[in-house]
C-alpha cells in the first residue's frame, strides 16, 4: 500500500450517505405489520409478532447505532487526515505563512 489517497471531503460525503440512509429506518414499521397480519392461529400470530418486534428493535435502534458510529468515525477519520496535513506542512513552512520551518 505505498499509493494510498484519502479525500476528506469523500468520507464526509460517505458519513452523510450513512446518515440519510439510517433515517430512513425510522419509518420502519415492522412492529405494525405484525400487528395487522392475518394468520388463522394463535400460536403462528404470535411467533409472528415477536419476530417483527425483534426485526424492529434491530432496524431502528441496532443497526442504526451501529452505522451513526461508523459515519461519526468517518467524519472522525476526515479531521484527522486534514489535521496531520496541516501538521506536516507546518513542519517545513512553519505555523504562519512566510515563516520558515525548523533548523536542524
Amino acid at each position: 500500500m505505498t499509493d494510498v489517497r484519502v479525500e476528506p471531503g469523500e468520507l464526509r460525503s460517505a458519513s452523510g450517505k450513512i446518515k440519510k440512509a439510517v433515517d430512513k429506518g425510522d419509518d420502519a414499521k415492522l412492529d405494525e405489520i405484525a400487528n395487522g397480519a392475518d394468520f388463522g392461529h394463535g400460536d403462528a400470530a404470535k411467533a409472528f409478532s415477536e419476530l417483527m418486534a425483534t426485526w424492529n428493535v434491530a432496524v431502528t435502534k441496532t443497526l442504526k447505532d451501529d452505522a451513526e458510529s461508523a459515519a461519526d468515525k468517518l467524519n472522525d477519520n476526515a479531521a484527522s487526515y486534514e489535521r496531520s496535513e496541516r501538521q506536516s506542512q507546518n513542519h517545513f513552512t512553519g505555523p504562519a505563512a512566510g515563516v520558515p520551518g525548523p533548523i536542524y
